[in-house]
């Protein structure tokens, strides 16, 4: 095992596209980092230039606090598995897994050793001798994890190992790599563009977007407490209601207006541009008739079993944090108990506690309450 680090990285790629900006991220010894964006954002641009398989045009990398640029992916000690399995069809299990230990020409009672005991924490033994065409999808993707780490590297990088999997296969084997990461210890940088992979399984959570890292830290830090617009409506299923903050009042006493409600603000160190409500935010005003509320109409109701989505019309000017700041954004989310059951078109009251409104600058950037 080892640590990672990542000092001032710069890729641009040769039609011009700046992969990654001026990078920098330490990865601690036997840490489960989660890098999370969206497609384009460099994420797996940066796995593959700690593995060796692109070199940055300026930085350092590290692992295990030596520096590895001049050296060879065969010499950095890591394993990579992608999301395509890359495995040898015409192989067994068995010998897919002893293929990089033939190759690094280990005596063959060591390969067996390493092999048996990978398969024995993966669950792969009674599978040892098929071959991938006769496995699921999420027993091959086991295989390849397998074929990993029976190397034992020191770091462990996986670029969306998941996504070719279905929504219950991905659920079974995200525990599974949970379980295998905590049990071993192996440093690992995992990749993915999946929100609910990121929070279950990162230790800390990198958020990239266009080659730089946006917010780093634990994961319930970030939803809690986004940096940014973009972290903000990033994590969130639906995301962040975000909105223009149109003000009412004058001197040391400024109001936020939504819709019919009114909601003090509160000292900040800047002007807010934008507010911002999770949708788990809202609740029926007749409960809790001590809050504001806005009026508004349901155009979509999700019944999800035990909670419901309701999207309806901005009350305010909403916004798209994701696209840019002042990209339209039609509808806004709450996400409500399952009773009573909604319907669309009907009207409704929602009540939000003022202290769950986010604020944010006119740069975008999240604006700390006194006290936080």
């Amino acid at each position: 095992m080892a640590s990672v680090e990542l000092e001032g990285l710069e890729l641009r790629y040769p039609n011009g596209v700046q992969a990654v900006r001026g990078l920098s991220l330490a990865v601690a010894d036997g840490e489960f980092l989660v890098l999370l964006g969206p497609s384009g954002c460099g994420k797996s641009t940066l796995l593959r230039l700690v593995a060796g398989l692109e070199a940055p045009d300026a930085g350092e990398i590290r692992i295990g606090g030596e520096r590895v640029n001049e050296r060879p992916p065969q010499r950095r000690d890591v394993a990579m598995v992608f999301q395509n399995y890359a495995l040898y069809p015409h192989m067994t299990v068995r010998a897919n897994l002893a293929f990089p230990l033939r190759m690094r020409r280990l005596p063959r009672a060591q390969i067996a050793r390493r092999v048996q005991d990978t398969a024995r924490a993966l669950g792969l033994e009674a599978l040892l001798d098929r071959r991938p065409g006769e496995l699921s999808g999420g027993q091959r993707q086991r295989v390849a994890m397998g074929r990993a780490l029976v190397r034992e590297p020191a770091v462990f990088l996986m670029d969306e190992p998941l996504s070719n999997l279905d929504a219950r296969l991905r659920l079974q084997v995200r525990g599974e790599i949970a379980e295998l990461q905590r049990r071993l210890g192996v440093t690992t940088l995992y990749v993915t563009h999946d929100q609910v992979e990121a929070m279950s399984l990162g230790q800390r959570v990198a958020v990239l977007r266009a080659g730089t890292i946006q917010q780093l830290g634990a994961p319930e830090r970030l939803y809690e407490r986004p940096a940014n617009l973009f972290v903000a409506a990033f994590l969130g299923t639906p995301p962040m209601n975000v909105f223009r903050v149109a003000l009412e009042g004058a001197g040391s006493a400024p109001v936020l207006r939504l819709g019919a409600a009114r909601v003090p603000v509160p000292a900040l160190a800047a002007a807010p541009a934008y507010a911002g409500l999770r949708p788990e935010a809202f609740r029926l005003a007749a409960r809790y008739p001590e809050l504001p509320a806005v009026e508004v109409r349901a155009a979509v109701v999700e019944r999800l079993g035990p909670e419901q989505v309701v999207w309806f019309d901005a009350p305010a000017a909403a916004v798209d944090p994701l696209a840019a700041a002042d990209t339209p954004a039609p509808r806004m989310a709450a996400r409500l108990p399952p009773a009573p059951a909604l319907a669309p078109g009907e009207s409704l009251d929602l009540a939000f506690e003022p202290a769950a409104v986010h604020w944010f600058d006119a740069g975008g950037r999240a604006l700390a309450r006194p006290g936080t």
